[in-house]
């Protein structure tokens, strides 16, 4: 029988924030793409879009000089 090989692996953290990062990245990507998929069938079966959004108003004073 031959002896077990031992490989002894350095990952930099650097590397390790990068792949970190790039996981997380992804699965915002995929969860924003989901929802954008959500609201466009949803849009198709009720007729409806996103609720509509609450804007603030102006901190601008007199905006319609």
């Amino acid at each position: 029988m031959s002896e077990p090989t031992v490989i002894l692996l350095y990952i930099d953290p650097g590397a390790a924030g990068f792949i970190i990062v790039t996981v997380l990245g992804f699965m915002a990507a995929i969860g924003y793409t989901a929802r954008a998929y959500f609201y466009r069938i949803k849009q198709q079966i009720f007729g409806k879009g996103r609720p509509p959004t609450t804007r603030r108003p102006s901190r601008r004073r007199n905006a319609k000089r």
